[in-house]
């Protein structure tokens, strides 16, 4: 079941919405979508209120908006996942979704997954233009034990993406 709820709409709407969705037995709220932290107390009190109702909470974003204290509040208010949509390391002119400026939000937060009980993972966009920001992105977490999940229209029969397949690769 998708529901979307617009930026502007009010906490009360979003919750009927949550109600609704656990009426009819769904357990998953995925809050994506542009960027859910614009709105970080609104993200807030969807996530506490879901949480409360057994929902499963999880959070797409690029990272850059979760700051520590955003990253406790959502934490302690019962977020299940945080998803880092990633394409480069460093910022480029059309890969936006870079992990330089989002990496001491993300340092924070793999302190704090196991005291507040949340995952954290990496979802990597193929680009023909990021072969090698890929490598390094899937690198890093390997190293930080962090799960990744590629996706992306690239040439999946490439050498360049069966590079990527090799051993250094699979988590364990």
């Amino acid at each position: 079941m998708w529901v979307e709820v617009r930026h502007a709409c009010e906490a009360s709407l979003a919750g009927r919405s949550i109600d609704w969705l656990h009426d009819n037995g769904c357990r998953v709220l995925a809050l994506m979508g542009g960027e859910p932290l614009l709105r970080p107390d609104f993200i807030h009190k969807v996530v506490y209120y879901a949480a409360k109702k057994g929902f499963w909470v999880y959070i797409a974003t690029n990272g850059r908006l979760l700051r520590p204290d955003v990253a406790d509040r959502l934490g302690d208010a019962g977020v299940a996942v945080f998803n880092f949509a990633l394409d480069s390391w460093d910022l480029q002119p059309s890969l936006p979704k870079a992990f330089v400026p989002a990496q001491k939000n993300l340092e924070h937060i793999l302190r704090k997954q196991y005291v507040n009980g949340y995952l954290v993972f990496f979802n990597i966009n193929i680009c023909r233009n990021n072969m090698k920001d890929v490598r390094k992105l899937t690198e890093y977490a390997h190293d930080h034990r962090i799960q990744s999940e590629l996706a992306g229209r690239y040439l999946w029969g490439s050498r360049e993406y069966a590079k990527l397949l090799t051993p250094v690769f699979v988590l364990s």
